[in-house]
């Protein structure tokens, strides 16, 4: 929406800004680095299938792309 309206008003700010997005990145990093040590397979079987969705999300944005 940014891109497409960039005049928007945006009255929504996150509360204490700097402080929740890094606690946020630092909680998602300690899960995957624990789930990597504990259930390496799995994880390693996790990782590979968002990866194979990656081609489906591309292939879907340049269709949307197209229609609009």
């Amino acid at each position: 929406m940014r891109r497409r309206e960039p005049d928007l008003p945006r009255p929504y700010k996150v509360p204490l800004y700097p402080v929740i997005p890094i606690i946020s990145i630092l909680s998602g990093v300690f899960i995957l680095v624990s789930t990597l040590m504990t259930q390496l397979t799995l994880a390693l079987i996790g990782i590979g299938l968002t990866l194979l969705g990656l081609p489906v999300y591309f292939i879907m944005q340049h269709r949307n792309a197209k229609n609009d």
